[in-house]
């Protein structure tokens, strides 16, 4: 199934007052993140998926931020200011987490829930406190640090890979390892039309 977040996120910009996006960094904060991820709880529900989901009224807050990449692409940082909005419900925040490397098993993390940056290898998180026993192949990118809070809180398990630092050969082989309950893919707009995303008829076993 395909979440369009873009749409989701228009009609959300026109119903708050919170911004989705940073002014000077090209990425979503949380409630841009949990905009788009209502978007997803959506369509499973349809799908007829029988999950238990975040809360539909989890609460933000306001916090400075410091200047991004946008700010640098336009030379901006000198008379821009930003701010974050982050999630401080504690029945996403307080949960326990587990961080480990799927490749060498050591241990990266262990403590509360956190947002996981753009993973550079294979990343192991565990989370048993979450709402579903479950495990997830989460093929993301840096767009998904901004969502993995709630990510950690849905489900039990998940493996989060960067779906441009891996090949189709080894996504299939940590596949057959790994054996997910669920595959979830989140890519930012510009790379949706990359080799990793593109049918080859001429590589029919990816």
């Amino acid at each position: 199934m395909y979440v369009d977040t873009v749409t989701i996120i228009s009609h959300e910009k026109i119903k708050t007052s919170f911004p989705l996006y940073f002014k000077t960094d090209t990425h979503w904060n949380e409630l841009g993140a949990y905009t788009a991820f209502k978007g997803l709880i959506a369509k499973s529900i349809l799908n007829g998926d029988r999950l238990l989901w975040p809360s539909d009224n989890l609460n933000f807050q306001y916090f400075k931020a410091e200047k991004g990449d946008l700010s640098r692409f336009q030379r901006s940082g000198s008379f821009l200011s930003d701010n974050d909005v982050k999630i401080i419900s504690s029945s996403v925040t307080n949960i326990p987490l587990s961080v480990r490397s799927y490749r060498s098993g050591a241990v990266l993390y262990n403590g509360i829930n956190k947002s996981i940056e753009s993973p550079t290898e294979p990343l192991l998180v565990g989370s048993p406190a979450a709402l579903n026993s479950k495990k997830v192949l989460w093929l993301r990118d840096s767009f998904g640090t901004a969502m993995s809070k709630l990510m950690a809180s849905t489900f039990s398990e998940t493996l989060q890979v960067h779906h441009g630092r891996i090949s189709p050969e080894e996504i299939k082989k940590i596949m057959l390892s790994y054996r997910p309950d669920y595959v979830i893919v989140t890519v930012v707009e510009r790379d949706e039309l990359s080799k990793m995303f593109s049918y080859d008829p001429t590589h029919s076993n990816r």
